[in-house]
């Protein structure tokens, strides 16, 4: 009763449950849609309280309407409520209530996240570090996990990689191999940078986990978060080689090309994926395409275009998306089987109209074009990993890639309108210049 009496007047309790939150969120992500839920449903319920200083306890929140109010008056998360607010409304011209609603809930972290994080997310150093640590060390195990089923079926996981079918099964492959490239870059950015971590040895435990999740997206052998740590990495490299040191810049460079060529030259399941890859350019210049990953993908591009074309104002609705899709198909090459639009854009604007495109498009120019943000070389580097993937896929249309995108984005924007690692570390200079005087 004691502990429970304190939890109630200390004015932390709800950083501290905040933490929680994201701790859960972060691993659900990965391991449990359910987890992932209720991880929603306590950072939901956390913006109806908050600390009264004049009470000295924590009650309901009486300004709630006011911070909403902010929030929608930062330009950023106001886009991210309105991108959800899309999906909602479309249901009002979609006749499947079924998937619309389905869908709807998918996307609640778009409305309720934005919220949670311009309240309660002003936590100290030591709790954005285990939240990190927490992400990083959860990618890590499942990864490991991977890691022994591949072994263990060395060969027929090989040989299934010649027929374009993936190594990552129960868990969409794409989206996970998006998670390895950002925690790649992340744990590069914590060797690179001494700013981030607390003790010396956390700078080479850094650097063994950046070459193990390099060394893993490459044996997984998923061309989109592969092109998605290239394009990442060559960006953090090229602000490296402007701002820092040269030659230790041009080092990283050729540690970090050693590492692809090595890659290319050893892990046959990479090899594997090439083949299959340079055998379907063959097929396609044939005229074949179906059953093939990598040539159904362009042509679900095509069907998204066709799909815009049928009613580019209102989209089909995102409730009737299969159905939408199916007919296209049908009208285009006779038969139903088909992919979605396997592109993030084309997506939006196919089954939520321009309500839905506007909104994810005001996402992207916020986040890149900023000042704030192009100064965080870590922000802008996870950005195009993400940019990246809506060009070849359809990352926000699952509740692993919604989740992903929310939390990381989110994360970001905390980030650069106040960074506590900089502010812990201005603050620490500060008081030795002032001893030192």
């Amino acid at each position: 009763m004691q502990i429970l009496k304190h939890f109630y007047k200390n004015s932390r309790s709800i950083s501290y449950v905040f933490t929680l939150g994201l701790i859960l969120f972060s691993i659900g992500i990965i391991w449990s849609p359910a987890l992932l839920s209720v991880a929603v449903m306590i950072l939901g319920l956390l913006i109806l309280f908050r600390y009264d200083d004049r009470k000295s306890k924590n009650s309901w929140n009486h300004s709630l309407f006011k911070q909403i109010e902010l929030v929608l008056n930062d330009p950023y998360l106001l886009c991210y409520i309105l991108f959800f607010g899309s999906c909602l409304f479309s249901g009002l011209w979609s006749e499947s209530l079924k998937e619309w609603y389905w869908f709807s809930r998918m996307l609640l972290p778009f409305l309720i996240l934005p919220i949670a994080f311009f309240i309660h997310s002003n936590l100290s150093r030591a709790q954005w570090y285990l939240i990190g640590s927490v992400f990083v060390f959860s990618v890590w195990v499942y990864s490991c996990t991977i890691c022994f089923d591949y072994f263990s079926h060395f060969e027929s996981y090989n040989l299934d990689l010649l027929k374009g079918k993936p190594i990552v099964q129960k868990i969409s492959h794409i989206r996970f191999s998006m998670l390895i490239a950002i925690n790649a870059v992340l744990c590069f950015h914590i060797y690179v940078k001494s700013a981030v971590y607390r003790y010396r040895f956390e700078k080479y435990l850094a650097l063994v986990l950046f070459i193990y999740f390099f060394i893993f997206i490459h044996l997984i052998s998923v061309k989109t978060g592969i092109a998605g740590l290239y394009l990442a990495l060559s960006y953090y490299l090229y602000r490296e080689l402007k701002n820092s040191n040269r030659w230790h810049s041009i080092f990283m460079i050729l540690g970090i090309a050693s590492l692809i060529a090595m890659a290319f030259v050893f892990i046959p399941s990479l090899q594997n994926k090439l083949s299959y890859s340079i055998w379907q350019i063959g097929e396609w210049t044939r005229g074949k395409w179906i059953l093939y990953s990598d040539l159904e993908r362009l042509v679900s591009m095509q069907i998204g275009w066709e799909l815009i074309k049928h009613d580019p104002f209102f989209g089909s609705g995102i409730g009737d998306l299969y159905l939408a899709t199916k007919n296209t198909y049908l009208e285009c090459f006779g038969f139903e089987i088909g992919k979605l639009p396997h592109n993030q854009f084309l997506f939006s604007w196919a089954f939520t109209g321009i309500f839905g495109l506007i909104p994810l498009l005001g996402i992207i120019y916020y986040s890149i074009l900023q000042k704030s943000w192009r100064s965080k070389i870590l922000v802008m580097s996870v950005q195009l990993i993400f940019i990246f993937s809506f060009l070849f896929e359809y990352t926000l249309g699952t509740q692993m890639g919604c989740g992903m995108f929310v939390f990381i984005s989110l994360v970001c924007w905390k980030f650069c309108r106040s960074d506590p690692f900089q502010n812990a570390i201005a603050i620490e200079n500060k008081n030795g210049t002032q001893k030192s005087h």
